[in-house]
């Protein structure tokens, strides 16, 4: 059961009651021509001006809030190669599968968007593979940190606003 995260926001002195998860319906890409095929999990668009279709994988970025038991989660898509996609598709596996982050997330905005990310199996058969971000694979970045070292429950607050005050999170 997800913990719910209560809150007395800073932008409208309201009380509020949120997941401490966060999740995208789609992928954040400009110059959409055609979605070719979707899924709860896969999508695989069009993109105006490229000749080859892009493949995006459905996964959970989990940061851990220090003090607390649940993680924050991001549901995000990363874009893979059409391989990539296919070998998860037929047998589930993603070790060794890189993907690029392709949400904007609220907080992180555009230091989010673009980093390269390893995927490992959920923990439970069925489940959605997980990102693992390291600074060797992904680099050195505010979220890539905040993987690695874990957020402060005020910091999971800020992040629980901005999401609550945008519709975009909801994409």
């Amino acid at each position: 059961v997800m913990e719910e995260f209560k809150f007395t926001c800073s932008q409208c002195n309201e009380v509020h009651s949120a997941p401490l998860s966060v999740s995208f319906k789609k992928p954040d890409i400009e110059n959409v021509g055609a979605v070719l095929h979707s899924t709860p999990e896969v999508w695989v668009l069009g993109v105006d001006g490229d000749p080859e279709p892009q493949f995006f994988l459905r996964v959970i970025l989990k940061l851990k809030i220090i003090d607390l038991l649940e993680p924050f989660m991001w549901g995000v898509w990363v874009n893979v190669s059409e391989e990539e996609l296919e070998q998860y598709e037929s047998n589930g596996h993603v070790d060794g599968v890189c993907g690029m982050i392709s949400n904007s997330l609220p907080y992180y905005e555009d230091t989010a968007f673009g980093i390269q990310a390893k995927l490992k199996p959920g923990v439970d058969d069925g489940q959605r593979p997980v990102l693992e971000l390291s600074k060797a694979v992904s680099g050195n970045s505010e979220i890539v940190n905040d993987f690695i070292e874990g957020i402060s429950a005020n910091k999971a607050q800020h992040i629980a606003e901005l999401c609550e005050h945008r519709i975009h999170c909801d994409k």
